[in-house]
């Protein structure tokens, strides 16, 4: 899910917090609790995601920590699964993109 820099980073944080659980073992979760670790991961680095329903489709944003408005927002997905993936995806570009 994660590329760069982003990835590099998640995993070294993964081991030392989740009771040092393993890539691996993260790896075998499934999708949906692998995205609330991801989510947990962006929240401590300052970078928090939000899924919104609007007109029956998701839409997601993108925060920096004390920003009042979002770096990035767009919406018209059908699931919350495909909202959850392109969040991720502009996270990881708003984390890789960073200076």
């Amino acid at each position: 899910m994660l590329k760069g820099q982003a990835k590099k980073h998640f995993e070294k944080w993964l081991k030392g917090s989740y009771n040092g659980y393993s890539v691996d073992f993260y790896l075998s979760l499934p999708k949906a609790f692998q995205y609330g670790v991801i989510v947990d991961w962006f929240d401590s680095m300052g970078i928090q995601i939000e899924i919104i329903i609007s007109n029956s489709n998701y839409a997601i944003q993108i925060f920096k920590v004390n920003n009042n408005y979002p770096m990035y927002s767009v919406g018209e997905w059908e699931t919350r699964t495909q909202a959850r993936q392109k969040a991720i995806e502009q996270a990881n570009k708003v984390y890789n993109d960073r200076k």
